[in-house]
């Protein structure tokens, strides 16, 4: 078994890949299930149909028991909408002194906000410069994890941390600002990387790459002179590549959660720079936590979730809104408030909270008619937990089946066996394996014999992270860079669990029916 302490992100794939196939399922996910009836469920527009239509329908519609849980998640939903931000963007009030010293890109100088002292010429002709001389940018292909170079995906230069400075009075800046408007709010900031792009430059959707306490990035303009080449923050389907999204002007900012997905769209001609800043967690993150609970701002939308959490059929879980990679502890934004009101909630319900990455399989099928009315829909969505324990007990029966069956053993390692189960024609390689269950030695406590809880999304293409097989793109399969030495390096789904403290809940026996 390998140790925690090696794990790669490679590993921590693989352990993905075969998690349905060996893990107990602890329960199923309703918001899944629902989506997908949702999708291939009929619904006529046409009120105006006559007797003979009416005929032809069904002369009783199908039988619906209803979940619960259903109206307080829609609830929860909504609290999370008006009370939720994931990202925020302004200008800085004063200048900051920047120092770039790579070859051909030098320069000296400060960076004045909302200011026209500086000639739009100079601004374009450094734009330019930094351009020509930068180095070319990578993107993180996180289901092979490797970094590669694509220009249908990226198409920018870069200068590192190492060749540029900053005056500390913009660190500082950083971190008033991004405390004012995140959770948690106590933290440290390093700068990145100069971004440039330029004619024809883009960067699809994607999330920036995840690690152990990053809770933010932060983005600061050096000059904008672009038609198109907006950031765009969260996916919009009707957005105006022209007039929706934030410039990089001078002292310009936007700041956002890590796993947030954003793009630059692509640039009709003219350059723009941003200086990227990580933020990280610091301090006694419990005690902030404790600290920003108690504070006025977060009282109201804690109640609310309080309020709604206390209606809720026991037991349930919640995937988180934000997605964390394994080992984290502390959480980000709304989440952070939900735990609050869970834990009070618990108290008073004699329960107990729980967190942990999981991972859903959707099995749906879908049978349809001409006429739409007599469809046949069905799905499942089984939830199986990803503690530390769980990948280390997959990595160790992965080990197992190679050397004992010669399983796998055509593939020279790590990244050719993630490539093949990933690839389309998987399933002509090597067959679906058998459901075989194994033990997971180190599992806690409460996990063991867990079945039957009900989880509930209250943003499902927000919370969760897709793994496929086949050759797709986009924000899934999308980072900044890739780091395959690091099991942090990956994006997992996170729940929250409430379980009774009852040593024979009769919740966890009931049958539960969606809608």
């Amino acid at each position: 078994m390998l140790p925690s302490s090696v794990r790669t992100a490679l590993d921590l794939q693989k352990a993905l890949s075969m998690a349905p196939f060996r893990l107990q399922q602890i329960g199923d996910c309703k918001t899944r299930e629902h989506l997908f009836k949702k999708k291939y469920t009929y619904v006529d527009s046409d009120d105006s149909y006559d007797s003979s239509d009416e005929d032809e329908r069904p002369s009783t519609p199908p039988k619906r028991v209803s979940d619960p849980n259903k109206p307080y998640v829609r609830e929860l939903c909504e609290i999370y909408k008006e009370h939720g931000s994931d990202s925020w963007n302004d200008t800085m009030d004063a200048p900051f002194r920047l120092t770039v010293t790579r070859p051909g890109c030098e320069f000296s100088g400060d960076i004045i906000p909302k200011s026209e002292e500086e000639d739009e010429e100079a601004i374009a002709e450094r734009l330019m410069k930094w351009y020509e001389h930068g180095a070319i940018s990578g993107f993180g292909d996180v289901r092979t994890q490797e970094t590669k170079v694509d220009k249908d995906i990226r198409d920018a230069r870069e200068i590192p941390a190492s060749e540029f400075t900053v005056s500390d009075g913009l660190v500082q800046e950083i971190k008033k600002q991004w405390g004012e408007h995140f959770i948690p709010s106590a933290v440290r900031v390093e700068p990145y990387k100069i971004h440039i792009y330029g004619p024809g430059g883009l960067f699809e959707f994607h999330r920036d790459t995840p690690e152990r306490d990053l809770v933010g990035t932060f983005l600061v303009g050096l000059g904008d002179n672009c038609e198109g080449g907006l950031l765009i923050i969260g996916h919009d389907d009707y957005y105006d590549p022209y007039s929706y999204g934030v410039k990089a002007n001078p002292g310009s900012w936007a700041a956002f959660y890590p796993d947030v997905v954003h793009c630059v769209n692509k640039i009709e001609k003219g350059h723009r720079a941003v200086i990227a800043f990580k933020v990280y967690r610091t301090g006694d993150a419990a005690a902030e936590r404790i600290g920003f609970q108690a504070s006025p701002e977060a009282a109201l939308p804690q109640q609310k979730m309080g309020d709604v959490l206390s209606k809720m059929q026991l037991p349930f879980g919640v995937l988180l809104a934000h997605k964390y990679c394994i080992g984290t502890v502390e959480l980000n934004g709304l989440d952070n408030m939900l735990h609050a009101a869970a834990e009070v909630i618990a108290m008073r319900r004699n329960a107990k909270v729980h967190f942990l990455p999981i991972l859903t399989k959707l099995k749906g099928t879908a049978y349809l008619t001409d006429d739409r009315r007599n469809d046949s829909i069905s799905a499942t969505a089984p939830v199986y937990p990803l503690t530390q324990a769980h990948v280390d007990a997959l990595l160790a029966r992965i080990a197992e089946d190679t050397e004992t069956s010669g399983a796998f053993a055509e593939f020279s390692d790590d990244r050719a066996y993630l490539k093949a189960h990933q690839d389309s024609a998987y399933d002509a390689i090597i067959p679906e394996p058998e459901q075989d269950v194994i033990e997971v030695p180190n599992a806690e406590e409460w996990l063991t014999g867990l079945s039957g809880v009900p989880f509930y999304s209250v943003d499902f293409t927000r919370s969760t992270v897709v793994w496929k097989k086949g050759g797709e793109s986009g924000a899934e399969y999308t980072g900044n860079e890739a780091k395959p030495w690091t099991e942090d390096s990956i994006y997992l789904s996170y729940a929250m669990v409430v379980l009774s403290n009852d040593p024979a809940p009769k919740d966890l026996n009931r049958k539960r029916d969606e809608e």
